[in-house]
Formats: structure tokens, sequence, C-alpha cells
């Protein structure tokens, strides 16, 4: 590489920065052996994508087509930046809009539970007086059994004939 190259770890279509996994070891974690950071030095190297720009600037002996470089590189860093921006806010928006859904639905929950207890206690009470009204049909149509001991006795001797 020459003296202005410069590397990147994204390309020009992907803002995602690629994370390196965990190796796992049987060792303890103090101890890093060659094996262990060849193994990351390969992951990088092949999933990491890199980008060589020879970009010389500003620079004495630069080029006439050499400002077109950088300016396109530049134009294409505040594209990924634009997008790395609008990405966050989008997320952000929408952790919003998930916190706002689940207090809407917890309330919606609790006013459909106690309506839903009025509801029930309305219908039980309409099947109480329900039953109570078929009891009541049902009846005996007679006296009761204990009806002279309900009737005093003066009005008992009364000759009805």
């Amino acid at each position: 590489m020459s003296k202005y190259t410069t590397l990147q770890s994204f390309s020009e279509m992907n803002s995602q920065i690629v994370p390196m996994p965990e190796v796992p070891t049987e060792e303890p974690k103090s101890s890093v052996d060659n094996a262990t950071l060849e193994e990351k030095l390969n992951w990088i190297t092949d999933k990491v994508p890199l980008k060589e720009g020879n970009i010389m600037g500003s620079q004495a002996g630069a080029g006439s087509g050499d400002f077109h470089q950088y300016r396109m590189a530049r134009r294409r860093e505040m594209f990924r930046w634009e997008r790395v921006e609008k990405e966050e806010v989008e997320r952000v928006e929408r952790e919003a809009f998930e916190s706002r859904k689940a207090q809407r639905e917890a309330s919606d929950l609790a006013r459909t539970s106690k309506n839903r207890a009025k509801r029930d206690k309305r219908k039980q009470a309409k099947d109480a007086k329900r039953q109570k009204v078929d009891e009541d049909a049902f009846a005996p149509a007679g006296p009761p059994d204990d009806y002279e001991k309900q009737v005093p006795k003066a009005a008992a001797e009364v000759d009805l004939d």
C-alpha cells in the first residue's frame, strides 16, 4: 500500500459494523495463544470488507482528478452518515411507538377486565333474579303448613259462613 492509502471497515452500501465473534477457549482469558489470535485475524480478513482509497487531498503534487476522487469519497461518507443517523432516528421512533403501544394495550386490558367484571356481576344478578322468580312460580298453591300459627286465634274463630 502506498503512503496515502486509507482503510475503511465498511462497504459503500452497508453501514453495519460486523461484530467479532467470541472464540471459546479452554484456557483462562488472561492467556492468549497464537492460534486464537490467528483465528480472529482470519475471521476479520474474511468477514470485514476493506475499501482502499488513494486520496491525496489538497497536498502539493495532487493531480486534477484527485480532488474529484476526494469529493466523491466525501460524498459517499456523508451519505453513509445520513443513513446511520436516519436508522438511529427510526430506531428511536420505533422504540417510542412500541412503548406507547404497550401502554395502550395495558390500559385497554385493564378497562376490558373492569367492564367484563361489571357484565358478569349484572349477569349473575339477572340469573339470581330469574331463579327466584322461577322458584316462586313453582311454589305450592295452597297455604303454607304453618298458616295456622301465623293467623291469630281471634281471626280463626270468626265464622265466615
